[in-house]
């Protein structure tokens, strides 16, 4: 997994990429100065981070299905460990 990012997400952020392995990180320099063992956690880390926002994507996207599929917000947020209206109010914030 290689983590794509944008020059505008990282305002006034030098970035380096770190190569573990076949698995490479785009991290702050100042990361440099860690142990190597760090900048491996912060790499986990941000795979980690990067695989839950994926994960939210395809949950809202479901969300999304069963909402149109008349499904309750208080059955799809019970399924999701939320109240109908936390849901309801993420998912229009998310919008």
């Amino acid at each position: 997994m290689v983590a794509r990012f944008e020059e505008d997400d990282y305002p006034g952020q030098d970035r380096e990429v770190v190569v573990d392995g076949d698995t490479a990180y785009v991290l702050p320099r100042a990361a440099r100065r860690l142990s190597p063992d760090s900048r491996q956690l912060l790499g986990e880390v941000q795979a980690i981070a990067l695989e839950v926002s994926q994960l939210e994507a395809q949950l809202a996207h479901l969300t999304d299905i069963g909402r149109e599929q008349g499904i309750s917000w208080s059955l799809l947020g019970a399924a999701q460990g939320l109240t109908g209206e936390a849901l309801r109010r993420r998912s229009v914030e998310d919008s």
